[in-house]
């Protein structure tokens, strides 16, 4: 695992890491902020939320020497957030020595899913990314 995941994009928007380890990774951030001009979540922000749980699992489950490196996200929008903090919890679908498929559920603070969404990653030598 790189103990260096965590990165500038999640601190500007105000994501917690929860849980971390090999079976899971939980996150946490509040929607305050992230709102589009109709006064919901944006749906960027449930696919950033997808992206980073996803790749700190990839982090913690990676082949020693190598990095994980997302290469598609998508997310699935399910029920309007206006305000309070989301969970996003990442776990293993599918898992090789040159990658991973990571499932994504997303709840609000009354425990519904607002949203999931996927990623693959690809795990790199760790010297390609230089």
């Amino acid at each position: 695992m790189n103990d260096n995941t965590h990165g500038e994009f999640a601190e500007l928007l105000g994501i917690s890491v929860v849980s971390r380890g090999r079976e899971a990774v939980r996150i946490d951030m509040d929607a305050e902020g992230k709102r589009q001009p109709y006064g919901i979540l944006h749906g960027g922000a449930n696919a950033v939320l997808v992206e980073h749980a996803a790749s700190l699992l990839g982090a913690e489950i990676c082949p020693q020497g190598t990095v994980p490196v997302g290469t598609r996200v998508s997310a699935e929008h399910l029920r309007p957030v206006r305000r309070g903090r989301l969970a996003a919890t990442a776990r293993v679908r599918s898992l090789s020595a040159t990658g991973a498929t990571i499932d994504v559920d997303i709840v609000d603070e009354a425990g519904r899913t607002t949203a999931r969404g996927e990623q693959i990653l690809v795990f790199l030598p760790s010297g390609r990314l230089r």
